[in-house]
């Protein structure tokens, strides 16, 4: 499907009265192609068993006419701003949706600009509360995890109206008069088939906000975070986790998982797997392809990633948070600066639960013997990962970091085990 794409200008920007009552939006005549073609190079298999596929684009929603005049906020003078701000309204959200099937039929990528996708127990729980302190952000300080459970509709509702509710009706913008950027947070969005797929057909310039570690420490975090909130149910001992954890799936559970793992296994340590489905690589060469043996779909998506390690949250370490709050405000175009960095809550200390004592006896010491196994698999995931993000992924104009030596000194450390150091 060809798709008239909308500038981000346009798309961040609400009609006039006018100009909303005159647009209308007509539904996806077919739905996004997600045919796969093998990567270029690799018509047969990949070496090392697994395949490697691309899936083709996935385009915005098409809308059906063009307005003679977008309203953008941003270009309003202050001589405008009186008149003008008291006739700008949204969109009917019928417009957007459509009743009976619940499906999107109008443009809604406005209603997002950026997303926290990755990953699990990598401090994006802490992203999501400071970045929503900020004059500029509008986010819910919880998980919005609707596209990975493909049903953008209840995204779109959702959003809509809590914009809606903000704002009276009217484009949100702080007491500068500067346009609000509208974000979620859904750690796995990016390990989910259908996340991606959604993000590129609804909302294809939104940024991305991609947050790494150790994957063993990540792996021993993830694992007692579950423990300690499951409880009196427990996980299967670290070696039954080991490898994928849906069954059959190369991708994690997005909704119902009732598999026994709750979606704590090694193959979510695989970073650089999740990244490539970016498409911001291109992954044609016998070099990287070893790296990316994965039977997930590639959705090459428009938005720009800010990729960071959760080291770089460390608030003692002042001039490397410094730079990742500064770059971070750059990266989402904010006018005035993040807050300081601060010291984040461990896991374990910030859930209150009954019998806590008894919760944590559930927990495990990833350096303990018996769990030598899953901490071999998890360093050398760490290693490819750390290979494929250092020597293809950083190369992209579409990937930001901040203190890059830095970044790349503590991925570095991914190939040994913290164990044994």
């Amino acid at each position: 499907m060809t798709a008239t794409n909308l500038t981000k200008k346009a798309v961040s920007s609400l009609f006039s009265a006018t100009v909303a009552a005159s647009i209308i939006l007509e539904a996806a005549s077919e739905e996004a192609s997600s045919s796969i073609t093998p990567v270029k190079g690799w018509e047969n298999e990949p070496p090392n068993g697994g395949t490697i596929a691309r899936m083709e684009e996935v385009s915005a929603v098409e809308p059906v006419g063009q307005a003679a005049e977008i309203f953008d906020p941003d270009d309003m003078t202050s001589a405008d701003e009186g008149a003008d701000m008291a006739t700008i309204s949204f969109p009917a959200l019928s417009d957007l949706i459509e009743e009976e099937s619940r499906d999107v039929t109008g443009d809604v990528s406005w209603l997002l600009d950026f997303a926290v996708i990755g990953n699990s127990k990598c401090g994006t729980t802490f992203l999501m509360h400071w970045l929503a302190k900020h004059p500029e952000t509008m986010l819910d300080v919880k998980e919005i995890c609707a596209l990975s459970r493909d049903d953008p509709a209840e995204l779109v509702s959702r959003h809509y109206e809590d914009i809606d509710v903000a704002s009276n009706g009217k484009y949100p913008r702080n007491q500068e008069g500067k346009a609000i950027l509208k974000g979620l947070k859904c750690p796995r969005d990016i390990s989910t088939e259908f996340a991606l797929e959604n993000y590129a057909k609804y909302f294809p310039d939104t940024k991305f906000i991609v947050s790494v570690r150790h994957p063993v420490r990540w792996f021993e975090s993830f694992y007692n975070f579950q423990a300690y909130n499951l409880y009196p149910e427990s996980l299967p001992p670290t070696e039954d986790l080991i490898g994928a954890c849906v069954p059959g799936s190369p991708y994690a559970c997005a909704h119902d998982c009732n598999d026994g793992n709750h979606n704590v296994c090694t193959d979510r340590a695989n970073f650089h797997h999740y990244l490539s489905r970016l498409g911001k690589t291109d992954m044609n060469t016998p070099e990287e392809t070893k790296l990316l043996v994965h039977d997930m779909n590639v959705i090459p998506v428009r938005g720009k990633v800010f990729l960071m390690d959760i080291a770089q949250l460390n608030a003692t370490d002042e001039a490397a948070s410094g730079h990742l709050a500064a770059d971070l405000r750059d990266f989402l175009g904010l006018g005035s600066d993040l807050k300081a960095l601060h010291e984040r809550k461990t896991g374990k200390e910030s859930h209150q639960h009954s019998d806590p004592e008894r919760r944590r006896a559930s927990m495990i010491d990833i350096c303990d013997e018996e769990h030598s196994a899953v901490r071999a698999v998890l360093v050398r995931n760490g290693k490819e990962a750390m290979s494929w993000i250092r020597d293809y992924f950083l190369r992209s104009p579409d990937v930001v970091v901040s203190s890059r030596e830095r970044f790349v000194e503590i991925i570095e450390e991914w190939g040994s085990d913290p164990c044994e150091l």
